[in-house]
């Protein structure tokens, strides 16, 4: 649909008027624009300009074969200069609204007829369609390139996954090894001294060997390579095992080791090797963090449809600030009194991720002075299946 040439005369004489008219409603419909971007040289004023521009020429008649190319490539580089605005969509139909609206009001009083005010917006309209289109494949690309950049992540992981387990975990164990016996005086008597030396030697090895084990295992949540296998497992006789079997850590440490809430709760159906990390590493940071005389509780119950694995220590305080990013693969615990206890930057994150795996959630309470409550919440009527998760 072709333009009067007296309408395509009047966009020609008052394009800097009508750029004047768009900027001046811009600032009031959009006043935290950049005055810069709206002035004379600025990117927005310029697409205005170049819009009217390429209006102009697209519809003047005859047209050649030639021109008609030239035309169509000015309409593609306007429909791109819109598209590349740093701006939210929506601002940017909010802009292509305000010049319709413009263009509308002020030929309407130069006299233009209802095909010519037709005409230009349909124009508009599909300039502002394959700007959309432009930004859409923009943002095609960049959630492709996203996800190669996933791909190759998750492989480079698994990379570091396969070669680490031995690298890492060999060393640790010779490591250990010796320090056993040298624990033993397998070589020769030890003073005193000596065997304190060796003794901080195996707990800082220990220390590291699960914060290698953990960090590996977290590794394989997020590369897809665990898998669960669900059975029913009875919560009670879990938590008396991990009660004895952590027993001789609280006698070390001297804190008090408690199991509460006894009765008997059931069977739930869960990973039981899972649950037993799970329940392990909540107890083994609660025991290291809390001073002699101090208290740690153990213990269960059911309610309704869920059971919850109650966890509570007299010693550890995470600020609120820190626990907002311990679902984090690495939080942040620098400035936290957590920091230094082994594995925790690692270990938590990992125990979230099991505990989402198996449906259910990780609630932990934290108070300066009265310590730090966990509670594992799982669902009492899981399906039996084994599945292999995808990466948290």
């Amino acid at each position: 649909m072709w333009i009067s040439e007296d309408t395509l005369r009047v966009l020609r004489q008052h394009r800097d008027l009508l750029c004047d008219l768009w900027v001046t409603a811009a600032q009031m419909q959009l006043p935290h624009l950049e005055p810069r971007a709206l002035r004379r040289r600025g990117a927005l004023r310029r697409c205005v300009s170049n819009t009217l521009t390429a209006l102009c020429k697209a519809h003047r008649e005859p047209r050649t074969m030639q021109r008609q190319a030239r035309v169509t490539a000015r309409c593609d580089a306007c429909a791109a200069q819109w598209a590349a605005l740093p701006l939210p969509w929506p601002e940017l139909h909010r802009l292509h609204q305000l010049l319709a609206d413009i263009l509308q009001d002020h030929l309407s009083t130069q006299g233009a007829s209802p095909p010519d005010l037709i005409a230009i917006a349909g124009f508009l309209n599909h300039l502002e369609a394959q700007a959309a289109g432009l930004r859409l494949t923009e943002l095609e690309q960049q959630a492709q390139s996203r996800r190669d950049e996933n791909l190759a992540g998750h492989y480079l992981a698994g990379r570091f996954l396969a070669n680490a387990s031995h690298e890492l975990r060999t060393p640790l164990t010779v490591i250990l090894g010796f320090a056993d016996l040298l624990l033993e005086e397998t070589y020769g008597p030890l003073s005193v001294s000596q065997r304190a030396i060796i003794g901080h030697i195996e707990n800082a090895t220990r220390n590291l060997q699960e914060i290698v084990n953990n960090l590996l295992d977290l590794l394989k949540v997020r590369t897809g390579e665990l898998q669960l296998f669900y059975r029913p497992v009875e919560v009670m006789q879990l938590i008396h095992e991990m009660y004895y079997l952590l027993s001789p850590l609280a006698a070390r440490k001297r804190v008090r080791f408690e199991i509460v809430n006894g009765a008997p709760v059931g069977h739930i159906r869960a990973d039981e090797n899972i649950l037993r990390h799970i329940v392990y590493y909540l107890l083994t940071s609660s025991l290291r963090a809390t001073p002699a005389d101090g208290l740690v509780e153990l213990g269960a119950l059911r309610q309704e449809d869920t059971v919850t694995i109650l966890i509570r220590d007299t010693a550890l305080h995470l600020p609120p600030e820190v626990l907002t990013t311990l679902s984090d693969p690495f939080p942040r615990l620098e400035n936290s009194p957590a920091r230094g206890y082994e594995g925790w930057e690692v270990g938590l994150p990992l125990v979230h991720r099991y505990v989402d795996l198996h449906g259910g959630r990780l609630e932990i309470d934290s108070l300066p002075g009265s310590g730090t409550t966990f509670r594992v919440i799982l669902n009492a009527g899981m399906q039996h299946h084994p599945v292999a998760h995808p990466g948290a």
